[in-house]
């Protein structure tokens, strides 16, 4: 840190530590944020007690018993003390009725090792109600002005001296699940926390409360910040907590304006996925196709098929229906070591261009099946009529891919094709709502499966002289290995990202993630929120993003949640484009700016999501939330709008495209010609090692 940023720090923790008045508003001017703070080591700035003359503070004050003796709402949630033997100490969580749904998710968050969430609900109770109407909206939440404020405490931590993007809101009745005059704070959607790290909530006290006045400070809050002893806090706690304050102080937050604080550290969820992968690789359970025979031959392309098999991690019997106990969950050994299951069949198909394949074999797209709708969406999924019925056979994305020079491969995941035991609708199967260690295993397995489908392309010959025109001995290029994903596809595409860097480009359409958006806003192919207002027993309440029982599920499930995988899949980020449609109510702008955000997207070309549309309305546009995650809008054409780790220029852009009145927009990327037309051109500059350019103008114009 330089000399200029330590006087800054320390001038800043002077001003900081010099607001010590009473609680009005008298010298509680607003202070700016330290601009060398994500320099400086929280431990730089001064000693514990920082108000050693703390004493209590009358008004509504925050909850904050590390004790807990009132109940787990006794204080904030999550927080350094309910972290006990391991594990999120929740047994307390209010469940007056005993909800057998709402008692299995505590179950699954009870089952996490790895530490708290990093995208659900932090909790503060209040002893009386505030004045709502001065919480920040989440542009707001990032400026010293925010009356809350979220932000690393690690000064090793990426967003060390930043504040984090948030939602705020408060419920006088936050409901069974929750407590009385209950404020939460969401981590933007899209914007998850770091891994492993420890982060801190702060309520300041100029928050105020409904008359107006500053809100009190209570009495294990003021001891924190006086150094005195709090009953409830281990050595450990109390050390996270003293390094908390530093950090707020240090942020620009002065001491006596600090109301509430809570600390905590975030687990990893993403990283079993890669011990799964790991444990499979080591056992030799990378699946090898039998002969790949051709199936059908087309003016532009040929498919090839052969039948393989997956050893599963899901322990139980698909399809896992019924509740918590219906299996469906992966587990470890007595050891601690992946568990692997069994066998399951599935099928191999393999498009590829009519003619000779380059030197280095054609560039490969490891296609996902599941989302995609029908058998063989690969070959099959073109253009559909207005009764569901695709009008010109075999015009799939194979034939894009082809006419790009680039073949097209496809597996059965889970629920899908002969491992559809149950002959079921695939995408309910997939997302299990009723049995949610399913639902979220469901989805690692299927990422854990692509993510082994680089091994088997890599592996992968094929004798394609039955296809008029093609060689004898046909493999390919894995230097230009891609993955393409619709809907539960665009779900999964980033997982695989993050578990096999091997893949250097990616394709996405009707993409999205977080648990608690899908609940809240999806409508299509049915509302989930009625079936989870009914589950909970909401007679005349609704559920909400911040409610109680929705962070549950979102920490339960996290795991199986795209957004905290991009921290990965950046790592080594490759080049992505992701086609949305307007209006999708598959994928509503809440549930896909998630995963836009979470990887880092630029908005290139027409901003639609800000149209005037009954569908749309109160969901913020992207364009409005970009700058939040540090990107922006762009225009049309777009390339190498990204910085690699390494220097290297890279495209990673969504693109919004309008409905064709014909079917919804989730599926635009089949049904219109510009979507098609922007992925050819993407990914032929990519094979080519040029840096992909995603065209504007005529969408049945060549590529430039």
């Amino acid at each position: 840190m330089t000399r200029a940023g330590r006087a800054l720090v320390a001038l800043t923790v002077a001003f900081a530590l010099a607001g010590c008045g009473g609680g009005d508003d008298a010298g509680h001017a607003d202070t700016a944020l330290a601009a060398d703070a994500d320099t400086a080591p929280a431990e730089d700035v001064g000693p514990t007690a920082l108000l050693p003359d703390a004493t209590p503070e009358d008004g509504v004050v925050a909850l904050m018993d590390p004790t807990r003796a009132g109940g787990l709402f006794a204080g904030p949630v999550p927080a350094a003390e309910l972290w006990r033997d391991g594990h999120a100490d929740v047994a307390a969580w209010p469940n007056p009725d005993g909800n057998d749904y709402v008692a299995g998710l505590l179950a699954m968050v009870r089952a996490r090792d790895d530490g708290f969430p990093l995208t659900a609900g932090i909790f503060f109770p209040l002893s009386g109600a505030i004045d709502a109407g001065a919480l920040p909206d989440v542009a707001t939440s990032v400026t010293a002005a925010s009356p809350v404020l979220l932000l690393a405490v690690d000064a090793d931590a990426p967003d060390f001296g930043d504040l984090l993007p948030l939602t705020a809101d408060f419920h006088a009745d936050a409901g069974p699940f929750g407590a009385p005059n209950l404020l939460t704070l969401l981590p933007l959607q899209g914007r998850p926390l770091t891994a492993n790290t420890r982060y801190a909530a702060v309520v300041r006290r100029r928050l105020g409360d409904t008359r107006g006045a500053w809100l009190g400070r209570g009495a294990v809050l003021a001891d924190l910040l006086a150094g005195r002893p709090v009953a409830g806090l281990d050595a450990a706690a109390r050390a996270d907590y003293d390094d908390a304050l530093r950090a707020v102080v240090m942020a620009g937050v002065p001491a006596d304006d600090i109301a509430a604080i809570t600390v905590f550290r975030t687990g990893d969820p993403a990283a079993e996925l890669d011990a799964f992968v790991a444990d499979a690789r080591a056992r030799a359970l990378v699946p090898t196709p039998g002969p790949l025979t051709l199936a059908e031959a087309h003016d532009d392309f040929c498919v090839f098929t052969a039948d393989l098999a997956f050893t599963t991690y899901q322990h139980g019997a698909p399809p896992y229906a019924g509740d918590f106990t219906a299996g469906g969950a992966w587990q470890r050994d007595a050891d601690g070591a992946p568990e692997p299951f069994g066998q399951e069949p599935s099928r191999l198909v393999v498009t590829i261009p009519r003619g000779a394949a380059p030197a280095a074999g054609f560039p490969p797209m490891v296609f996902i099946r599941t989302g995609a709708g029908g058998d063989r969406p690969l070959v099959d999924r073109g253009v559909r009529d207005a009764n569901g019925q695709v009008i010109t056979p075999a015009t799939g994305p194979g034939l894009e891919l082809a006419r790009a020079g680039w073949a097209g491969i496809m597996v059965d995941g889970p629920h899908g094709g002969p491992r559809n035991v149950s002959r079921g609708d695939e995408q309910f199967l997939m997302f299990n709502i009723t049995n949610p260690w399913a639902m979220r295993d469901n989805v690692r397995e299927s990422a854990l499966e692509l993510a082994l489908m680089a091994d088997v392309v890599a592996a992968l010959r094929l004798d394609a002289s039955a296809c008029e025109g093609s060689g004898a001995d046909v493999g390919f290029d894995m230097g230009h290995l891609a993955v393409m994903g619709h809907s539960m596809g665009g779900w999964l595409a980033p997982m695989v990202l993050a578990a096999e860097p091997r893949f250097r480009a990616a394709v996405l359409s009707g993409a999205g993630g977080s648990w608690i958006a899908n609940v809240v806003y999806k409508q299509r192919p049915v509302p989930p929120k009625p079936f989870a207002e009914a589950v909970l027993g909401y007679d005349d309440r609704e559920v909400h993003p911040h409610d109680p029982a929705l962070t549950l599920l979102q920490w339960a499930v996290e795991a199986a949640d795209p957004a905290v995988y991009a921290a990965r899949a950046n790592a080594h980020p490759g080049h992505v484009l992701m086609e949305q449609g307007i209006v999708d109510t598959y994928i509503l702008p809440p549930i896909a700016n998630t995963t836009s955000l979470s990887l880092g997207l630029d908005l290139a070309g027409d901003e639609l999501d800000t149209r005037d549309d009954p569908r749309l309305a109160g969901m913020r546009p992207l364009g409005e939330l970009l700058g939040l995650a540090g990107r922006a809008a762009i225009p049309l054409p777009a390339s190498g709008n990204a910085t690699g780790a390494g220097g290297e220029a890279l495209t990673r852009i969504i693109v919004q495209h309008p409905e064709d009145g014909v079917e919804d927009g989730h599926e635009v990327i089949f049904q219109t010609a510009a979507p098609k037309r922007e992925y050819r051109c993407f990914l032929a500059a990519f094979a080519a090692g040029d840096t992909p350019t995603v065209p504007a103008g005529d969408a049945s114009a060549p590529c430039p």
